[in-house]
C-alpha cells in the first residue's frame, strides 16, 4: 500500500523520508470518424511533502493540469495530432501553457 511514509537512509547518516503523492485524473475522448477523434483531460495531484532527519520541510507538491487532444488523419497509416496543454503549480503560483504538433505513422500490419 502507498499510503504510508517512504524512508531512506542517505549520506552521513541522514534519514530522508517522504509522504505519499496523490493524483486523480478524469478524461473524455470521443471519436467523430474514421482516425478521427478528439480529448480532454483534466489532472490534480497533492502530497509529497518530506522531512529530513525528523525536521518537515516546506516542499509539499501540488498542481493542475488539463490538455485537449485532436487527432486528425491523414491518409490510413500517417496522422497528425495537435496538443494544447495548460496547467499550474500551487506551490510556486505559477502556471504554463505547451502547445505540441505530432505526426503518427504506423509501422506493420493492423488496420
Amino acid at each position: 500500500m502507498f499510503t504510508q511514509r517512504q524512508r531512506q537512509r542517505l549520506f552521513n547518516g541522514n534519514t530522508r523520508s517522504q509522504d505519499p503523492l496523490y493524483s486523480a485524473q478524469v478524461r473524455v475522448t470521443r471519436q467523430f470518424g474514421r482516425g478521427f477523434w478528439g480529448a480532454l483531460s483534466a489532472t490534480y495531484y497533492e502530497g509529497g511533502r518530506t522531512t529530513l532527519n525528523g525536521a518537515a520541510r516546506d516542499d509539499r507538491l501540488a498542481g493542475t493540469r488539463v490538455v485537449a487532444t485532436f487527432a486528425l488523419p491523414v491518409d490510413r497509416v500517417n496522422s497528425i495530432k495537435l496538443a494544447v496543454s495548460h496547467g499550474r503549480y500551487a506551490r510556486t503560483g505559477s502556471d504554463f501553457t505547451s502547445v505540441g504538433v505530432v505526426w503518427q505513422h504506423l509501422w506493420g500490419g493492423g488496420l
